[in-house]
């Protein structure tokens, strides 16, 4: 595919490159399958919200979850999911307990869609491997405090986090703060109390 012809390009006057590329991402790609089938089993016993133990039915359905979040991180890794935007990962399905640790590089994704619960949790060490993001979407998560991770995300433009319980904070501003290029901000849902100052904005 095209991709994978773009790929070969970058390397047509140094094949050793281009194996060794070849060569680390089969090891990350191999890694990332291997921890994401770890992490699919990994629920945790109890709700996080209630503690009630799970019942053989939220079990299952936060299995699937799982397993269909897995499969699009890994066609996302594969270049398989570009748009018209560049490459996307889109989550529709709410994940109970943590959102996966990951080593694996993201930084070709520019558009990240969650759609989450109060019972995702570990969102802000996932979004980590996305420095790349122009458009991240978020939605229905925990998040009272903004991820410190959005500050690494120096490309950022679109910003949606709606009804994620955030707060107005002087920590949250400064995160805000620091995405010179952000040109959308949109947090409808959220607590804040009073609204955040955006007249940097752009």
């Amino acid at each position: 595919n095209e991709e994978a012809r773009n790929f070969a390009a970058g390397f047509q006057n140094d094949p050793a490159a281009f194996n060794a590329e070849l060569t680390k991402r089969r090891i990350e790609y191999g890694r990332l399958s291997d921890d994401l089938r770890k992490w699919e089993i990994d629920l945790p016993a109890n709700d996080p919200l209630s503690g009630l133990p799970l019942t053989s039915i939220e079990r299952r359905v936060a299995l699937q979850n799982r397993a269909r979040f897995s499969d699009a991180l890994l066609r996302t890794w594969r270049r398989e999911t570009r748009g018209s935007a560049g490459h996307m990962l889109q989550i529709t399905d709410p994940i109970l307990g943590d959102l996966p640790a990951l080593e694996a590089d993201f930084s070709h994704v520019h558009m990240l869609s969650i759609n989450g619960s109060a019972r995702t949790a570990a969102v802000d060490v996932f979004m980590q491997r996305f420095p790349g993001l122009w458009y991240l979407d978020a939605q229905n998560l925990n998040l009272p405090n903004l991820p410190q991770s959005l500050a690494s995300m120096p490309e950022l433009r679109q910003l949606i986090l709606r009804d994620c319980g955030i707060t107005h904070s002087a920590e949250n501003q400064a995160v805000l703060g620091s995405l010179s290029k952000l040109s959308l901000l949109d947090l409808r849902g959220n607590p804040l109390g009073m609204p955040p100052d955006v007249r940097a904005m752009p």
